[in-house]
């Protein structure tokens, strides 16, 4: 197993620093189940920062199923259906690469619920934006279309997500009285 995993990290590494496509991603659904699991628990340590555990459960699952959903439906409406797998899998293995950073950020950074100094902001800011770059990257690729288009794909993408998980930390978070 671990004369795979060197690989498949450079594979996933050369997508997030744009000198691969999500075509040079092995379509396979244990590493789609891999990649999903990966980001899930990226995410949710990330989440588990500002939110209760189920919550930031709650909030990685539904970022997935969310992205998953959308790319899917997209995909398929515009008749790039066998490219579904690689390029969820491709998005999901680079976003848990790129959270590596939000660790160390973490690690390094302010205490929970604690006050962002500038560099962390900056930081935090750059890895947003890298994240954007990348998902616009992935689905240029995955529609074959200009960097532009992928780029708009991106921002629904973030769009919905802020709202997605707006709505859940609303609907999380216990009573007041």
């Amino acid at each position: 197993m671990s004369g795979i995993i060197a690989p498949l990290t450079k594979a996933f590494w050369e997508v997030c620093i744009f000198r691969r496509g999500p075509q040079d991603i092995p379509a396979s659904g244990a590493l789609f189940a891999l990649s999903m699991l990966c980001y899930l628990g990226a995410t949710t340590g990330i989440n588990l920062k500002i939110f209760p555990p189920a919550t930031a459960m709650l909030l990685a699952g539904t970022e997935i199923g969310t992205l998953s959903l959308i790319t899917a439906l997209l995909l398929s409406v515009l008749r790039y259906r066998p490219r579904i797998v690689q390029t969820i899998t491709a998005i999901l293995g680079c976003g848990t690469l790129i959270s590596l950073p939000v660790f160390a950020l973490f690690a390094l950074g302010s205490p929970v619920g604690g006050e962002l100094k500038a560099p962390e902001l900056l930081a935090r800011i750059m890895i947003f934006f890298w994240n954007v770059l990348l998902i616009a990257h992935i689905m240029r690729h995955a529609l074959s279309t200009r960097f532009a288009t992928g780029f708009a794909v991106a921002v629904i993408y973030v769009v919905i997500m802020g709202a997605t998980i707006s709505w859940i930390e609303i609907f999380a978070r216990p009573p007041s009285l």
